[in-house]
């Protein structure tokens, strides 16, 4: 079960088709270990590289 400031989102590799459901802090703030571990469930390889995409993307 979520805490009422999470947001299960869903992740589907574009590569493989597998998909995954990745839990999300809805914080204006997140500690970097959070991004990492949100950056390694989505499998992103290179995390500024990933960091990059969301904000161009949100």
């Amino acid at each position: 079960m979520l805490a009422g400031s999470d947001e299960r989102l869903h992740h589907e590799n574009e590569d493989t088709g597998e998909g995954q459901n990745v839990d999300v802090p809805l914080h204006a703030e997140i500690r970097i270990g959070t991004l990492h571990s949100i950056a390694d469930q989505c499998g992103a390889e290179d995390f500024h590289a990933w960091c990059k995409w969301i904000e161009e993307h949100r």
